[in-house]
Order: structure tokens, then sequence, then C-alpha cells
């Protein structure tokens, strides 16, 4: 890595740790307590930071960095999780009523 790759690596993560406080969307995060690319302290401070009334964070023990091609019981807990995080947040739609011919 390069030191100027490096200076900007490290001014951006200490941006995202400011703006963390301001984060008031919804957000699910996903973190394997065996991944040794990412640290999971990031993903806790983010949960514990971000203002968000509606958040959550699921570590998967022994999970590592790529979930979603983890082992097959973790990659199909994840692909469940996020299919029901996304479908628990959709809108509600109603059938369509016929029409009378």
């Amino acid at each position: 890595m390069r030191v100027s790759f490096g200076m900007q690596l490290m001014g951006a993560a200490a941006r995202i740790e400011r703006e963390i406080p301001s984060i008031n969307w919804p957000f699910l995060l996903l973190h394997g307590d065996a991944d040794k690319l990412c640290d999971i302290r990031g993903s806790r401070m983010m949960h514990e930071n971000a203002q968000s009334s509606d958040k959550k964070i699921t570590v998967y023990e022994g999970g590592y960095h790529a979930l979603h091609h983890d082992l097959p019981e973790v990659a199909e807990s994840v692909l469940t999780e996020v299919t029901s995080w996304i479908t628990e947040r959709l809108p509600a739609t109603k059938s369509p009523q016929p029409q009378g011919s």
C-alpha cells in the first residue's frame, strides 16, 4: 500500500466515524465473528452510535468476511435474514379489485 493511499484511507475512516451519529435511516449490519478483514468493533460502534431507531446487528458465530459465500448454513441464514429484513419494511400492498364488466 502506498503512503498516500494509506493517508486517504485513514482520513476516510475518520470522516465515517464522525458521521455515524447523524445516521437516521434503517440499516442492518451482518458480521462474522471470525472475519479477518473487517474488525467487528466497527460494526458494533456503528450500531451503538447511529441515531437510527430502526437498526439491527447480527453477529454470526464462526462466520467470515463474505457471509453470503460462507458455509452453507451461514449463507442460508444470512440470505433469510436479509430477505426478512427487507420484506418487513416494504409497504403493504392491496390486491387489485376486480373491475365490473
